[in-house]
């Protein structure tokens, strides 16, 4: 993780060193993200962004420079090494989580078990499924989805007529902040669109602000 409070650039260099030390063959990196009401959030704790973007930066530069390649937002690997479980999650492939708390995604269907432990055995043990929230996206949110997990991967992705209709006007503005392009029909971020990824996804989700079709 970089952004930690306390954290340096030389200090993150530090770890990155001994983290290619190992010659690992997939490094997943992620920034300090303080949300309300947590215990870093009640101490006062907030995230620089200007210093997380120098250490991201830093970190990309560092990790390329080692072999790896950078595919995803925050994820490198070795050529051949690319996460199964994360390309497949990008591009809305189903996936089954078991046991308690774990999140699926099976047949357009998004659902999550019980994340406690009694009622998770209770259901269990009754033969119910111990599912405690479920969610099939349509319209506009499915096809934003089909749009922000696309975008996290490097290479970009194809996107169906249906969310180059609906998401014109969104498509149209970031393209003229230089956050994405197009190239041979993939969509995907810039440079720029990679270190201000969340500015680029909420034009995709809920409540959409300029979508020109109500699908």
């Amino acid at each position: 993780m970089y952004g930690l409070p306390g954290q340096t650039l030389d200090s993150l260099r530090s770890t990155l060193d001994s983290v290619l030390s190992l010659a690992p063959e997939h490094v997943s990196l992620y920034g300090l993200q303080v949300e309300d009401r947590t215990l870093f959030s009640k101490r006062g704790v907030t995230d620089d962004q200007d210093m997380g973007r120098e250490m991201y930066e830093l970190a990309i530069a560092t990790l390329i420079r080692a072999g790896l390649e950078h595919y995803e937002i925050s994820n490198f690997a070795r050529p051949g090494h690319r996460s199964r479980h994360n390309i497949n999650y990008w591009r809305r492939g189903d996936y089954l989580g078991l046991g308690c708390s774990a999140a699926s995604f099976f047949g357009g269907t998004r659902f999550s078990n019980e994340d406690k432990i009694a009622p998770y055995i209770s259901a269990v043990e009754s033969g119910r499924r111990p599912v405690a929230e479920s969610e099939m996206p349509t319209g506009l949110e499915a096809l934003g989805e089909e749009a922000f997990l696309g975008l996290r991967l490097l290479e970009g992705f194809v996107p169906s007529q249906r969310v180059r209709d609906a998401f014109t006007g969104s498509w149209a503005m970031l393209k003229a902040r230089s956050l994405v392009r197009e190239d041979a029909s993939r969509w995907r971020l810039t440079r720029e669109g990679v270190f201000l990824a969340n500015d680029v996804f909420q034009e995709f989700v809920p409540p959409f602000s300029r979508q020109e079709a109500t699908t």
